[in-house]
Parts: C-alpha cells; sequence; structure tokens
C-alpha cells in the first residue's frame, strides 16, 4: 500500500516538474521578445563591424591552408621522384639514399 501511495505522489510530481520547467522556458522566450529592438540595431552594427575582419582572416587562414596542401604535395612529388631513381643516379646528383627524404624537404644544398 505504502508502494502504491509513493508511487503515485512520484506520479503527482514528475508532471508538476515538467509542467515548471516548461512555464520557465516558455517565460524566457516571451522575455527575449519583449526586449527593445535598439538592442538588435547594436547587435547588428557590431556584426557588421566585426565581419569584414572575420571574412579576411578565415580568407588568410584558408590561403594559409591551401599553400601548405600545396607545398606538402610538391615535396611528395620530389620525394616519389628521387625514390624511383637508381643508387647511380642519385650518386650522379650528389645523395644517397639515406638523402632522400631531407632534399625532398629541400633541406640540403644543391638539390
Amino acid at each position: 500500500m505504502q508502494q502504491n501511495i509513493a508511487a503515485m505522489r512520484q506520479e503527482a510530481v514528475i508532471p508538476l516538474v515538467y509542467q515548471s520547467y516548461i512555464g520557465r522556458i516558455g517565460l524566457e522566450i516571451r522575455r527575449l521578445h519583449q526586449r527593445p529592438s535598439s538592442m538588435t540595431t547594436l547587435a547588428l552594427s557590431a556584426l557588421i563591424d566585426i565581419a569584414p575582419r572575420w571574412f579576411s582572416r578565415v580568407g588568410r587562414y584558408w590561403t594559409e591552408f591551401s599553400t601548405g596542401i600545396e607545398e606538402a604535395r610538391a615535396m611528395a612529388l620530389r620525394y616519389q621522384s628521387l625514390a624511383a631513381l637508381s643508387d647511380r643516379e642519385l650518386a650522379a646528383r650528389g645523395l644517397k639514399r639515406q638523402d632522400i627524404p631531407r632534399a625532398a624537404l629541400g633541406v640540403l644544398d644543391g638539390v
């Protein structure tokens, strides 16, 4: 019997808590819509001031990223072309097989 009463109390409390929570969300939404429109104007003007700098920064980061990708591809191509050479062809260039990674990175002089 006591378990039934506890279960009934729990069933009654859960909807009340849920309704209270939903009610608070509704109040917050209404409060947001009642704020003066001048705040929106201020926010919009701040966004207009910030947006060009933000887009410029994103463009700069994108350029640096794409330049890095191009450099990495060039290094990979250099490595593959040097790795495909025979030891005799590498020696003609003044390289040994163990020098290929440094030569691909452009660390060695004369390559």
